[in-house]
């Protein structure tokens, strides 16, 4: 009977989790079917870091290098400094409640990592336009910048 109810909570928590994907990956514009299903994957591959009993800046940095938030940071190759903002403030927002699903450790160091990336793109937004060089993409400055402000890479 007990292993029958965490089946069903397992179920349920996919789903919830299924429904937030799918809400942010409406609110970000990537709206086909495969694409979406790609990237779900991803996601779920980096969740599967915050489970693991690394560190939590190892577990952080993780997160970043993974091809989930790369993908996603990528996704738009047209985004300007207030856009790229606006999207990883959407970002966080959604680790951030995906975080609620999650067992009390994974939870702080997902929060961590959004308040983090929050934090670090609040700051970045506006020192951003003067490091760009004739033809480097916004998106790739844009990541590096949040590694760096994360300690994630050096210069």
């Amino acid at each position: 009977m007990l292993s029958s109810y965490r089946r069903l909570l397992e179920r349920e928590r996919e789903q919830n989790l299924l429904h937030q994907f799918d809400t942010f990956m409406g609110q970000i514009g990537i709206k086909d079917d495969q694409a979406t299903e790609d990237h779900f994957e991803s996601f779920k591959q980096m969740l599967s870091i915050f489970e693991s009993k690394g560190s939590a800046p190892e577990m952080m940095k993780q997160a970043v290098e993974s091809d989930f938030f790369n993908n996603i940071m990528t996704a738009k190759t047209s985004f300007r400094e207030r856009e790229m903002r606006k999207l990883t403030h959407q970002l966080c927002d959604f680790i951030e409640h995906s975080a609620s699903n999650s067992v009390d450790d994974e939870s702080f160091v997902q929060s961590l990592l959004a308040n983090s990336l929050r934090s670090a793109a609040d700051a970045i937004e506006s020192s951003i336009r003067e490091q760009r060089n004739e033809g480097e993409s916004m998106n790739d400055l844009w990541v590096d910048a949040l590694k760096l402000g994360l300690g994630i890479s050096k210069l």
